[in-house]
C-alpha cells in the first residue's frame, strides 16, 4: 500500500501524527512549525506577542537579548501583516 504525500506542511504534520502514515520528511513537523510561523496570522502574532508581554514583565531582570530579538521579530511580523491588510483594503 503505497503512501500519499502529504500536499502541505500541515498536511505533513498530521502524518507525523497519523500511525497509518510515514512522514515523508523527517524533519516534518519542524518545517511545518516553519511555515506556520512564515504564514504569520493576527490572532497567532497577538497570542505571541502576549506571551513576550507576560515573560518580560514577570523578570526580575532586564530582557534577555534572545527575549529582546524575539520581540524585534515580532514586530517585523506585525509590520508585514500590517502591510498585507493595507493591500487587501486598498485593492478589493
Amino acid at each position: 500500500m503505497a503512501v500519499q504525500e502529504p500536499e502541505s506542511p500541515i498536511d505533513r504534520g498530521r502524518a507525523c501524527h497519523d500511525p497509518g502514515k510515514v512522514s515523508p520528511e523527517p524533519d516534518a513537523r519542524a518545517r511545518m512549525a516553519y511555515w506556520l510561523w512564515t504564514r504569520e496570522t493576527i490572532v497567532g502574532l497577538q497570542e505571541k506577542l502576549l506571551f513576550m508581554l507576560d515573560l518580560i514583565q514577570n523578570a526580575d531582570a532586564r530582557p534577555s537579548t534572545q527575549a529582546s530579538e524575539a520581540v524585534e521579530q515580532l514586530e517585523s511580523s506585525l509590520a508585514r501583516l500590517l502591510s498585507r491588510w493595507e493591500t487587501t483594503t486598498t485593492n478589493p
